[in-house]
């Protein structure tokens, strides 16, 4: 897996805590963002994004679903500052490009964000969408997306 590249190719800069419970954390949430959270929001996206109906029985299903997993999300993330705790690790990192998405598809879905559950959530991404980086990610969002409307 291309993390793991990095971790070995830049031990300096590392994404991961080098405490493996700390480490096996950042794990679990990395895959309660990816899998109970951004995909189970990615049945909406051919709606949201693209206009495609989405029948109410899948709608009713992402969102029973979704409340699991921001339930979860909330339980485990500690947002002092980073999600994961006082180190950046990739958890942040899937957190800052997953959960904008989920933001969006609710609100165009539902008419409401259900990120917003996790009051921590927007000041946190806030934070994180300052560092160089992350800054950087954004721009190359917004130029994308200004690509692909026109």
């Amino acid at each position: 897996m291309i993390c793991e590249y990095l971790e070995e190719t830049y031990p300096h800069r590392p994404l991961y805590p080098a405490d493996p419970l700390s480490r096996a954390k950042v794990r679990e949430l990395i895959v309660l963002i990816e899998l109970h959270v951004e995909l189970v929001a990615r049945k909406l996206y051919g709606q949201v994004f693209f206009g495609k109906p989405v029948a109410e029985e899948v709608k009713q299903s992402v969102e029973k679903d979704l409340a699991k997993g921001i339930r979860g999300l909330r339980a485990r993330a500690k947002f002092c500052p980073y999600i994961a705790g006082a180190q950046l690790t990739l958890a942040d990192c899937t957190a800052f490009v997953s959960l904008p998405l989920v933001s969006l598809a609710t609100k165009h879905a539902y008419g409401r964000d259900f990120l917003e559950e996790i009051p921590q959530l927007k000041p946190y991404l806030k934070m994180l969408g300052e560092r160089p980086a992350f800054n950087k990610v954004n721009e190359d969002r917004k130029a994308a997306t200004a690509r692909a409307t026109k």
